[in-house]
């Protein structure tokens, strides 16, 4: 059934199934299901789940168990999922910005420190701060990593399509950058497959 928000007793329930969809759905302590939710976001979501009001609480606290909440249901979903489907361990291609840096995090916790790899693959565009985040990192999880240089291998890519890419900046062109894209991804599948 669907239901408003403000009709919850937020002491009553225990578990929130986290689900690929837009489809959600809140159990009580018997695991019984007793709402369902369609099309809402996450953020309408977890403000149901969290408020008997009909408006959201965004306090700076309440941002923050937000912000903790759905941490933490990442966490859960890559847990869950690799456990699901077979896979202990996890191969993280690490760059130095923030998005792998927010992956190889959850997969650290979800998964243990011994269950991760990182995999930093530098380039001749790759800059010293790129490695030197990459370190900081790893070092704060206490996760090694290795280094691949992609240099090599994109140089014998770039060898057979410059006759094609001719009167292009080869340095900026895009598909240049996306070769970059697709052999890191190659790699990190050949370590993975292992």
């Amino acid at each position: 059934k669907t239901i408003r928000q403000g009709n919850f007793d937020v002491n009553n329930w225990l578990h929130v199934d986290l689900e690929y969809s837009t489809f959600r759905r809140v159990m009580d302590n018997s695991r019984i299901v007793t709402h369902h939710f369609k099309n809402l976001s996450y953020r309408e979501y977890m403000g149901f789940i969290h408020s008997s009001r009909d408006t959201l609480d965004i306090s700076p606290k309440r941002k923050s168990e937000l912000v903790y909440a759905a941490y933490e249901a990442l966490k859960l979903g890559v847990r869950d999922y690799l456990h699901k489907n077979g896979f202990t361990h996890a191969t993280v291609g690490l760059s130095g910005g923030i998005d792998s840096a927010l992956v190889f995090a959850i997969a650290a916790d979800a998964l243990g420190k011994d269950n991760v790899k990182g995999v930093f693959m530098p380039s001749r565009y790759t800059s010293r701060l790129s490695l030197d985040c990459v370190r900081k990192l790893t070092a704060n999880l206490g996760v090694s990593f290795i280094t691949l240089p992609i240099q090599p291998v994109y140089d014998i890519y770039h060898r057979i399509l410059e006759t094609h890419l001719s009167g292009r900046n080869a340095a900026v062109d895009l598909s240049c950058q996306n070769l970059q894209a697709r052999i890191r991804g190659n790699i990190l599948m050949a370590l993975s497959n292992r």
